[in-house]
Order: structure tokens, then C-alpha cells, then sequence
């Protein structure tokens, strides 16, 4: 097993052709992908991920209303928007690039 400090190290390692296998984030590939379009074409990665997670926003108790106003900003189309043009930036998509 090589120890690295980096998704990003796991990554230009792989490419490098000195590991053959990685485990890395969706979210993390399609930023770096998004960032060195030519990467796509170098790796190759499973169709089944290796994990999901469920995601969720928490808060205490105490801040309910405030967690209110933060959740009713999901029902709204400028926030809406404004977050899928945060997503389009970083390269985050529910959609995995396969090759």
C-alpha cells in the first residue's frame, strides 16, 4: 500500500501508471476532471461505485428556526440556480464520466 496525503496524489499517480488501482471521490474526479479535461481519457473507473453516502443537513435543536430559513431556501429558483451554477463550476454532477 502507498501512503498518499491527496485524492489528488492517488490521481497523478494512477495516471503516471504508478498504482493501479485508486479509490477517489466522485466529486473529487470530476473537479480534477474538469480541470485537466485530458485525464478522462487516461483512467478507467466502475460503473458501480464503491460507496454511496446520504447526506444531510444538521443542526441543534436550539437552532430550528434558523435551520428553517436554510431549508426553505431549497424551494427557491434563484438559490436553486445560483447552486446549480456552484455545481457546473467545481464539475459536480450526479453523473459519472465513464469511458
Amino acid at each position: 500500500m502507498t501512503p498518499t496525503s491527496s485524492e489528488l496524489q492517488l490521481l497523478e499517480m494512477l495516471i503516471k501508471k504508478r498504482l493501479d488501482v485508486a479509490v477517489i471521490s466522485r466529486a473529487t474526479l470530476n473537479y480534477y476532471f474538469n480541470l485537466y479535461p485530458q485525464w478522462r481519457d487516461l483512467v478507467y473507473f466502475s460503473k458501480v461505485p464503491h460507496e454511496q453516502y446520504y447526506r444531510a443537513l444538521l443542526s441543534p435543536i436550539k437552532l430550528e428556526s434558523q435551520f428553517n430559513i436554510i431549508e426553505s431556501l431549497f424551494e427557491q429558483e434563484s438559490f436553486l440556480a445560483a447552486l446549480e451554477g456552484l455545481k457546473a463550476k467545481y464539475g459536480f454532477s450526479r453523473e459519472v464520466f465513464h469511458k
